[in-house]
C-alpha cells in the first residue's frame, strides 16, 4: 500500500463520521427503516468463484430523500477454483443513502458506504493453530429499484461495487426487503 493510501482511508472514515453525526441531529420529521435481503457476490479474481451472502441494516430517513445507515455484510465463502483454499468476507458498515420516488409504486435509491471489512481464510495446508485473517478499510457504492407495497414496506434490487477489500474488488447483486417504522 502507498504510503498516503491509510491515511486518505482514515480521513475518509473520519469525514464520513463527522457527515453522519451532523446530519441525524438536524432531522425535522424522520422515520426509521430496518431491511435485509441475499446477494450473489463475484471477487474481481480469476482464481475465486462467486458466493451467495447476506446483508442487514438499519437506517433514519433525516429528510424524504437521504437517509444514514448502519450494517452488516456477508459477502460469502469465495472458494478458490484450483483447490480447497476459500476466504469468507464480512464488513460492517456506515452508510449515506439517496431516495428518489418515481411514482407511487416505485423508487430508485443509491448508497455510498465506507465499511471495515474482515477476511478468514481457510487454508487447510497451514499448520493446526494457524490463523490467516486480514482486516481494513474499503467503501462501497450501490444502486437499485424498490417496489412499493403500501407506506411502510418496500422489495428491493441491488447492484454494487465494493472497493479495497484488500487487494480485491467485489461485485454484488442482491434482493430484500425494508421496513419502515
Amino acid at each position: 500500500m502507498a504510503p498516503g493510501g491509510m491515511m486518505s482511508k482514515r480521513f475518509a472514515a473520519a469525514g464520513m463520521t463527522l457527515l453522519l453525526t451532523g446530519i441525524v441531529p438536524a432531522a425535522q420529521a424522520a422515520t426509521w427503516y430496518a431491511g435485509g435481503g441475499i446477494m450473489q457476490s463475484d471477487p474481481r479474481v480469476e482464481e475465486f468463484d462467486s458466493a451467495s451472502g447476506a446483508r442487514a441494516y438499519i437506517g433514519y430517513m433525516v429528510k424524504d430523500t437521504i437517509g444514514v445507515e448502519l450494517g452488516v455484510q456477508d459477502f460469502g465463502s469465495f472458494a478458490v477454483s484450483s483447490g480447497p483454499n476459500e476466504l469468507d468476507v464480512q464488513a460492517v458498515s456506515a452508510s449515506m443513502t439517496g431516495f428518489h420516488r418515481i411514482n407511487d409504486a416505485i423508487s430508485a435509491h443509491g448508497r455510498l458506504s465506507v465499511l471495515h471489512w474482515m477476511i478468514d481464510a481457510n487454508i487447510p495446508a497451514l499448520p493446526p493453530g494457524s490463523v490467516d485473517e486480514e482486516s481494513g478499510l474499503g467503501y462501497a457504492a450501490s444502486f437499485g429499484i424498490g417496489m412499493h407495497l403500501g407506506d411502510a414496506f418496500r422489495i428491493t434490487a441491488d447492484l454494487g461495487y465494493t472497493f479495497d477489500v484488500d487487494t480485491v474488488d467485489i461485485i454484488s447483486a442482491g434482493a430484500g426487503a425494508e421496513f419502515r417504522f
